[in-house]
């Protein structure tokens, strides 16, 4: 039986999806750079507030702003395989608190 995570629990779920398939500053290989992505966790959170999960194209959106803060541009389609990565990590529903 699937379990709904609690909010620490996602946030280092997505920590990894981050440092794993997204990565535009290659860190994710050095563990002390491990929280390099940490301060746009809450802006990632925001697009799945709601009652309604987002569509691609808002979580894509996101991470483009994102990027555009740290200077960096990644392809769409690897943007939208993040974004199913992170969709499917909030299927599992709201986090518990």
């Amino acid at each position: 039986m699937n379990q709904t995570p609690n909010r620490k629990q996602l946030i280092y779920l997505i920590r990894k999806v981050l440092l794993s398939e997204w990565d535009p500053l290659f860190v994710g290989s050095n563990p002390k750079l491990a929280d390099e992505y940490d301060d746009y966790i809450d802006q990632i959170l925001q697009v799945f507030e709601g009652p309604r999960s987002p569509d691609l194209d808002k979580i894509v959106e996101c991470f483009q702003r994102i990027e555009e803060e740290l200077g960096v541009h990644s392809e769409k389609n690897t943007l939208e395989r993040v974004a199913k990565k992170l969709k499917n990590l909030f299927s599992l529903g709201t986090p518990a608190t």
